[in-house]
């Protein structure tokens, strides 16, 4: 493959060629196995696991999307100390993107929840001190129609309706956000809530009813997802 960087031609020399169709299945086979090895080695998912070997005692166990790694981490844990940490999970050199509350991609958006705090008891029942629940990484399909993207691309997730060719484009659209609806989520209320969300984003759209929401059902169901309610049908004065 040929790549232009600043004027400047590049040739790949070795390894699966980037953006080809077997390139990302490759890519994510691989980390998988190194995770598998790594964490087969350290607790709790081993007993007898040494405790050095966890990457820097996270708080939660991280997820990963691809080749992006998602987490929280403790105030006193360096960003330098984790990178180190999964370079030796994985062999490979690794690069900080960004850190915060959130994290918005191209399709998704990453976010922290925070449990609520345990009960208190009115008497001292428990001796052990009572740590609040740590908190925990969100993962939803990102709303194209909000805060997330600029005005000038807000909806363009979907062709406008009167575009040429707008409903075949719609025929592969809809199963790939059926396909996202499933993919951008950590539980069946996040993907259902997505679907709702892609189909919200059809509704408004204004397009025949005919055109999307058979492919989106049939989609949906395909990938375990609940396909939501129909929506109501516009008005016109």
């Amino acid at each position: 493959d040929l790549f232009v960087i600043a004027d400047t031609i590049y040739r790949q020399k070795k390894g699966l060629a980037i953006g080809g169709t077997c390139s990302a299945p490759n890519a994510s086979a691989y980390c998988v196995n190194q995770e598998r090895k790594f964490y087969a080695q350290v607790l709790p998912l081993a007993p007898e696991g040494p405790f050095n070997l966890h990457p820097c005692d996270l708080p939660a166990q991280p997820r990963r999307f691809r080749d992006n790694i998602m987490g929280i981490k403790y105030k006193s844990t360096t960003l330098t100390a984790l990178q180190r940490s999964f370079e030796t999970m994985y062999g490979l050199q690794l690069q900080q993107e960004g850190g915060g509350e959130e994290w918005i991609f191209l399709q998704a958006h990453a976010y922290m929840t925070h449990p609520p705090p345990p009960p208190q008891h009115p008497l001292p029942q428990h001796p052990r001190p009572q740590h609040p629940p740590a908190p925990q990484v969100a993962l939803r399909l990102a709303d194209k129609r909000t805060k997330f993207t600029q005005t000038h691309q807000q909806l363009r997730r979907f062709p406008d309706k009167f575009a040429a060719k707008a409903r075949k484009t719609l025929a592969s659209l809809v199963p790939a956000m059926a396909k996202n609806s499933a993919y951008f989520r950590l539980s069946p209320d996040d993907a259902h809530k997505n679907a709702i969300q892609v189909q919200d984003e059809l509704h408004d759209k204004q397009y025949p009813r005919s055109w999307w929401r058979p492919n989106l059902v049939r989609c949906l169901t395909k990938w375990g997802v609940v396909p939501p309610h129909s929506p109501p049908c516009h008005t016109t004065a």
